[in-house]
C-alpha cells in the first residue's frame, strides 16, 4: 500500500533509497495505486500503469542487488 508523504522531497528521498537498495516493495510504495501513472527512465520507453512500472523495476532489480547511485539528500 502506498504511504503518505508530506513533501515531494520526502517521496523523492524514499524512492531513491529504495532504488539504491533494490527494495521493490518500498519503491512501489512511493507510487499511487493507480493505472494513471507513468515512469520515464533513461534508455527505456515510457512505462504506463502500476503493473508496467512494477515489471520494469523487477527487471532492473533482477540484474543485481539494486541500482548503483550516488545519492545526496537535500537538507
Amino acid at each position: 500500500m502506498p504511504r503518505t508523504y508530506y513533501t515531494p522531497q520526502e517521496a523523492e528521498d524514499d524512492f531513491y533509497d529504495a532504488l539504491e537498495e533494490g527494495d521493490l516493495k518500498r519503491l512501489l510504495s512511493v507510487w499511487t495505486d493507480s493505472d494513471d501513472i507513468c515512469c520515464l527512465l533513461p534508455m527505456y520507453p515510457m512505462v504506463q500503469g502500476r503493473k508496467g512500472i512494477e515489471d520494469v523495476f523487477l527487471h532492473l532489480f533482477s540484474q543485481g542487488q539494486g541500482v548503483e547511485l550516488s545519492i545526496a539528500h537535500l537538507s
